[in-house]
């Protein structure tokens, strides 16, 4: 027994020695694999639209600022970083002018920097959500990664920028290739988190921009999901994002992305021009994705269950059974003025829906990660009859809310069930 208090005692005190020494390196600022040992040069742009002449400050995790620039006319920036600087670095942008709406950017974008290696920093509505939901992260788990926080962001706002085929959008290298992608991605984040805090603002919980991407990105970095539960989120405030990504995604994919309800398409053309003359005459267009058509379906899906509005039911069809190929010309036909405006009015509908139905709402976020399209059969009976004659439909579906017919019939359907048709005295077609 004496041998084993021996042990202890000794192993006792050299652990105390072991966190004395650790505590005395923790103390230095200039050594250790993550401090600069010469001054390198930090290059990348700034854009929501892209922001002419932002200013931009670099800071270490302390919050202290060692150095500071401003982005060109074409939003780009070239900021040297000092030697001894420590990493991760925060890089942040405010004022400029963003070259498609034509003022300030709306809120804050920043981006970070871990790896000494990086040298290229894009500030982008994206690595603002990835900035902010790793600083949730942080705080509920310290040692988390960048990436993990990136993960989070591209599966669930990319906006279809296709990170597998182009990079990350914060640390790869833009080029005539990618460049229209990350503009039009951006745009579109950045008119979401408009488009939300306004909706937010009509309610008695009123929010501004910063503040609605920093309850989203808590809300992600909580569990993964946009559902009201993360630190200063609420069901309100996701349903408010979720229906304004449900208008936007679908305007991305119809070709027609408005902000401030005026048709961008020519301004951000423009954009892409000034910010990369090799790309002249590109146009802003994104590629529709089975992961964009997904983030789309995920959204339209989440106002269903709020609203279940008929023109809400046509979208998630449309996303349901159109090609990659053939979607955006069916969304952009659609998608007409009308419907516009209903996107538009969905908002102060919100508004005025309590507390307990949207906090319900949110409750289906969870089951949108397995969420199979449905299907439906329906037939005939006979095909073929003799003029003024009759058929029979019949209809079933497995994973449906509600059928909306077309054709030769049209409104909402129950999800099963069987109807006569009218007399045919010509061909008809029912879908």
């Amino acid at each position: 027994m004496q041998y084993q208090r021996d042990r202890l005692c000794v192993h006792g005190v050299l652990c105390g020695l072991l966190l004395g020494l650790v505590g005395c390196s923790n103390g230095s600022d200039t050594s250790g694999s993550n401090v600069l040992a010469q001054a390198v040069m930090l290059t990348g742009s700034v854009g929501d639209g892209p922001v002419a002449n932002a200013n931009i400050e670099i800071e270490k995790a302390s919050g202290e600022v060692v150095a500071r620039g401003t982005s060109d006319g074409a939003a780009w920036f070239e900021i040297e970083v000092p030697a001894g600087t420590r990493y991760p670095l925060r890089i942040l942008a405010t004022d400029g002018t963003d070259l498609v709406t034509g003022r300030a950017p709306d809120f804050v974008l920043e981006t970070r920097v871990s790896e000494l290696t990086q040298n290229v920093a894009h500030l982008s509505p994206m690595s603002t959500f990835a900035s902010r939901v790793e600083a949730c992260t942080l705080k509920r788990r310290p040692h988390s990664s960048s990436s993990h926080a990136w993960d989070l962001v591209l599966n669930r706002l990319s906006m279809g920028y296709d990170a597998a085929q182009f990079g990350n959008p914060s640390s790869s290298p833009v080029h005539p290739v990618n460049v229209a992608g990350l503009v039009v991605a951006s745009e579109g984040l950045g008119e979401v988190v408009r488009r939300s805090s306004k909706a937010i603002d009509s309610t008695v919980q009123s929010t501004t921009a910063d503040e609605l991407i920093d309850a989203i990105a808590c809300d992600l970095a909580a569990d993964g999901r946009i559902d009201g539960i993360g630190r200063g989120s609420s069901p309100r405030i996701a349903a408010a994002f979720w229906a304004a990504d449900a208008a936007v995604l679908l305007e991305m994919i119809g070709t027609q992305l408005r902000v401030d309800g005026t048709d961008v398409a020519s301004r951000l053309d423009a954009a892409i021009t000034t910010m990369m003359p090799a790309a002249a005459g590109t146009k802003a267009t994104m590629a529709v994705t089975p992961a964009l058509i997904q983030q789309a379906r995920d959204a339209v899906a989440i106002l269903q269950t709020l609203f279940g509005d008929a023109f809400l039911t046509r979208y998630a069809v449309l996303l349901d059974t159109e090609s990659v190929f053939t979607l955006p010309a069916s969304v952009g036909q659609t998608l007409t003025g009308g419907d516009l405006a209903a996107f538009d009015g969905l908002p102060a509908r919100l508004a005025a829906i309590d507390d307990a139905t949207v906090a319900a709402s949110m409750t289906g976020v969870p089951l949108l990660e397995n969420a199979q399209p449905p299907l439906l059969s329906l037939a005939a009976t006979p095909t073929e009859v003799m003029s003024g004659a009759r058929s029979t439909l019949s209809w079933a579906s497995t994973g449906a809310s509600q059928c909306v017919a077309s054709g030769d019939w049209s409104g909402l359907q129950a999800t099963q069930g069987s109807t006569t048709t009218a007399q045919l005295v010509i061909p008809a077609r029912y879908q």
